[in-house]
């Protein structure tokens, strides 16, 4: 989250009275807004410091707070009842120094604290000091009916109403009125009793032509939550009759605020009209025929059953005698229909079949066609229909058809199929389905269309699903299992998979295995040469088979060229290892995460010490930013300009291939021991001076 600058209006509330001991608290309220205004809801943190002497002085006590705004931006807490991050208040001298607080506030998806200002505590903390400085005692009250008394604070228990205060009775002449509209009454007139008349002078209450009585002077009391005294009056504070609760109601489309709040109209909806089979009654829109026994059904006739839709079914009866089933037979020549359907000779006709004992042949010269009536088929048989080949011998073949060396481009097999069906379907028990077998030529081509293995619908040039595919390859020199996908053609997987391999189970999608050469080689022209992913588990996961070193041929290898090789690879000592050209250069340690750079001085030569570092690294400015590709929340970083680091220290820079510099930031921690110990060398030239002019001075 971008971190915006947020305005906090605060008001502090102390927590008691000023004569009882004074709690080390008070209250914080405060608005919660963006810097454009806008009002900040949900949970935030704050940390509160106070600061002795001046906004720059010493830190005394810092807090932290986790609060939850309200739909206005509001939020409350009590200062002093945060979690402690140092010191405490008790640690404050609110009788010897002045205060400052300072607030800093952090957002939700924000990681830092951000300022928000400082400010002087100008009296309510102080009055923590006044109350314990001046608490001399007082007088103890108890609470009277619809009064309670906590610690040294008098507070109403509920009656906050204006509409139920006390009222005074007072007389003019013969009329007693009540305050507060309370109205007025006329007494009757006098008829020869006394006219005695009540009076009050300070606590002395007097009746005309009778006595005197003191009245006891009354307790002194503060207000307290909801009160206000003044002189011996007690008040509620709200005395406002304009801000009470109101209730909103609505009649029809008249809706009403009350108390005098208003009354507005409604906007009406659209208005609907009933059509066939609807009922609108008010608001409430429903269909004229709720039954569900009493829907239109539906007879139809399939032979001699009858059938009605959302019911039964009868046969029927067969009233006919002349339509029964007849049997055909034939006997020699003779086809005969039973039931008296009669008989008829069949014509003699030569076969050019020869049957000798259980075999049948035909050494006819030309060519066969069966299904179809073409005079001059183009193949030696040619069959349109279906035909089934069934073989119940454990070692015999269903069909076999040999295509000799004829010196044509003739099949020895061609088989179409127009429909949705299989052109040849070979299907076995025990033995192979189907063996093709050639001893120069291809075994067996595929032109058109997709060849699937284990799935009836393959969607690629070859698809084996339903298990896996193993190909084995004991030449020396060829490979096992080798697939071209060429531009804008599907090997096997999409225009830019050659190979791609998927398994639903515990197996692998594709295993390379290969006990010389390479067990995998992928190459690509214009895309990746290996893409490997996986929703659940990992993309890739390279098995080293053990640990080694750099010289090694274990890890990953990232071939450059024949003398720019990098690899990576779990060493002996179970680090996670960098190496070019088979030389250790960095790794992971395994045991904390660090990053280890290789500096063993066997590993360097033209070793020259460091000087003058410092003088250097103070003219090097150091800045925050975002680089320019940042997200709109991306965090700030910190370091130096590539150039400026240019300037000062050359060999700490890199150009890269895209021509923009880079930094070794790691080379920084040298420099800064080598500036830290030219500092020191600074410090103690000034320790040996200040203590010369010590000594001088003594003198």
């Amino acid at each position: 989250m971008k971190i915006q600058i947020i305005s906090l209006f605060f008001l502090l509330l102390p927590l008691a009275g000023i004569w009882a001991q004074a709690p080390v608290k008070f209250r914080y309220q405060a608005v919660a807004r963006d810097d454009g205004g806008n009002i900040i809801t949900g949970n935030i943190q704050l940390r509160l410091t106070f600061v002795e002497g001046g906004s720059n002085g010493i830190v005394r006590y810092v807090e932290t707070h986790e609060v939850s705004t309200n739909d206005y931006g509001v939020f409350d807490l009590t200062v002093g009842d945060g979690n402690p991050q140092s010191g405490g208040m008790n640690d404050i001298n609110w009788k010897e120094y002045e205060y400052w607080l300072q607030v800093e506030m952090r957002p939700p998806g924000v990681n830092n604290f951000t300022t928000m200002g400082i400010t002087q505590l100008l009296s309510v903390p102080y009055a923590l000091y006044a109350a314990e400085a001046g608490n001399t005692g007082g007088t103890t009250y108890n609470a009277g009916s619809g009064i309670q008394i906590n610690g040294n604070t008098i507070m109403n228990t509920g009656d906050l109403s204006n509409s139920n205060e006390i009222q005074n009775l007072s007389i003019s002449g013969n009329i007693i009125s009540l305050s507060n509209g309370g109205g007025s009454i006329t007494l009757p007139p006098n008829s020869g009793t006394d006219a005695q008349t009540l009076s009050l002078n300070g606590n002395q209450l007097s009746i005309s032509n009778g006595n005197t009585v003191n009245i006891p002077s009354g307790a002194s009391y503060n207000a307290g939550s909801g009160i206000n005294i003044n002189g011996n009056t007690i008040s509620a504070t709200d005395a406002s009759a304009s801000n009470e609760l109101q209730s909103i109601s609505l009649n029809g489309n008249q809706l009403t605020l009350s108390n005098s709040g208003g009354t507005v109209t409604l906007p009406t909806g659209t208005t609907y009209n009933a059509g066939n089979g609807i009922n609108i009654n008010g608001n409430t829109v429903s269909a004229t025929d709720a039954s569900t026994s009493n829907e239109l059904q539906t007879l139809s006739i399939n032979g001699a059953q009858l059938s009605i839709s959302d019911g039964n079914s009868v046969n029927l009866p067969d009233p006919s005698s002349t339509n029964e089933i007849q049997t055909l037979s034939i006997n020699g020549n003779q086809l005969s229909l039973s039931n008296g359907g009669g008989a008829v000779a069949l014509p003699a006709a030569t076969s050019p079949w020869t049957v000798s004992g259980n075999n049948i042949y035909n050494n006819n010269a030309g060519k066969v066609s069966i299904g179809t009536s073409a005079t001059s088929p183009f193949y030696k048989t040619m069959l349109e229909g279906n035909m089934i080949i069934t073989s119940l011998g454990d070692d015999e073949t269903g069909l076999t058809i040999t295509a000799y060396n004829d010196g044509s481009s003739n099949q020895a097999l061609n088989v179409f199929n127009t429909g949705s069906g299989y052109g040849i379907n070979a299907v076995s028990t025990l033995g192979a389905g189907g063996r093709f077998s050639s001893y120069s030529g291809p075994a067996l081509v595929t032109i058109v269309g997709n060849v699937g293995i284990g799935t009836a619908s393959p969607t690629h040039k070859l698809e084996v699903a339903e298990g896996g595919m193993l190909v084995t390859n004991d030449a020396n020199n060829s490979d096992g299992l080798r697939v071209n996908a060429e531009a804008n053609i599907s090997g096997v997987l999409g225009s830019q998979s050659a190979v791609a391999g998927t398994n639903d189970g515990t197996g692998h999608g594709v295993y390379g295995y290969s006990t010389d050469g390479k067990g995998g080689y992928f190459i690509s022209q214009n895309d990746y040469g290996l893409y490997a992913s996986s929703v659940n588990n990992y993309g890739m996961v390279l098995n080293q088979g053990a640990l080694s070193n750099a010289a090694d041929e274990e890890g990953l290898l990232f071939d450059g060229n024949a003398s720019n090789e990098w690899k990576t690879y779990v060493s002996t000592t179970t680090n996670f290892s960098f190496a070019h050209n088979n030389l250790l250069r960095a790794g992971i340690d395994s045991d904390d995460g660090s990053y280890v750079t290789y500096s063993d001085r066997r590993l360097k030569k033209d070793i020259l010490p460091l000087t003058s570092v410092l003088p250097r690294l103070t003219q090097l400015g150091t800045y925050s930013y975002h680089m320019k590709d940042a997200g709109a929340n991306a965090d700030l970083s910190a370091g130096f300009m590539a150039q400026e680091v240019s300037a000062l220290f050359p060999e700490l820079v890199r150009e890269g291939e895209d021509g923009y510099m880079a930094i070794c930031y790691d080379h920084f921690t040298v420099l800064a021991v080598q500036a830290i110990k030219e500092q020191q060398t600074e410090i103690d030239i000034l320790k040996k001076e200040m203590a010369e002019l010590k000594a001088l001075i003594k003198q």
